[in-house]
């Protein structure tokens, strides 16, 4: 649910002026894909597109799991008026509960992905 409520909140933003840029956005395993988020999203706050005060955006998603099915973001969400796009970068989201089922849509999994470590580090050494 974070990365819907990030998107709804710079969506929100941008009528109000409430958060200046630059923004930049990690998902992790973001439903913003799924076609009745889609349609929710469109409802609320017309054509589907990158937040103006997002300067970087990187989505991580498992193919595997159920949030991000189908389409990659990037190819969702046309950039914003910076030319800003969603950066996709597929992870193996490898959580396993204690009984050792698998659940590739666990936050932990996707914070323990080499991917989301660089980016971290990408930013840190930018500051």
């Amino acid at each position: 649910m974070g990365g819907l409520i990030a998107y709804d909140v710079l969506r929100m933003a941008e009528r109000d002026g409430s958060v200046a840029g630059p923004i930049h956005l990690v998902t992790l395993g973001a439903p913003l894909g799924l076609s009745e988020v889609k349609l929710t999203l469109a409802e609320e706050h017309g054509d589907l597109c990158v937040p103006r005060s997002v300067a970087t955006w990187s989505n991580l998603m498992d193919r595997n799991d159920i949030a991000t099915v189908g389409e990659d973001l990037g190819g969702l969400f046309p950039p914003n008026e910076a030319g800003v796009r969603i950066r996709d970068v597929p992870v193996i989201n490898a959580y396993r509960a204690p009984d050792g089922r698998e659940n590739t849509h666990k936050s932990y999994g996707y914070l323990r992905t080499p991917e989301f470590s660089r980016i971290v580090a990408e930013f840190s050494d930018g500051e």
